[in-house]
């Protein structure tokens, strides 16, 4: 099942972290694809449990971030926990205004 997030930035910095890890609890791997202003920024092949770190370079405005997911899941109904979200990618968007172009 694929499924997607989609965030709204207000670029106040030039330079982001994007982290990111995940994948279904019952697979050992999954893809994601993240479009910034819908475009295809890289798609990446994610390990269960491994962390991945990208660097955004964003000019001053408002930016969409897209993550989409080949495989989304559910916690309670696969009997892990009593979270019933669907869930696919942790990600956290961090700014960083300590890189030099």
């Amino acid at each position: 099942v694929r499924g997607s997030v989609i965030i709204n930035v207000d670029a106040e910095a030039p330079h982001y972290k994007l982290k990111y890890y995940g994948g279904a609890p019952n697979l050992s791997t999954s893809t994601i694809s993240v479009y910034l202003d819908q475009n295809l920024h890289l798609t990446h092949r994610l390990e269960k449990s491994k962390q991945y770190e990208e660097l955004l370079f964003l000019p001053p405005g408002l930016h969409s971030l897209e993550i989409v997911s080949d495989n989304i899941f559910n916690p309670k109904k696969l009997g892990i926990s009593e979270d019933d979200r669907e869930l696919g990618v942790f990600f956290e968007l961090i700014k960083d205004p300590n890189i030099e172009n």
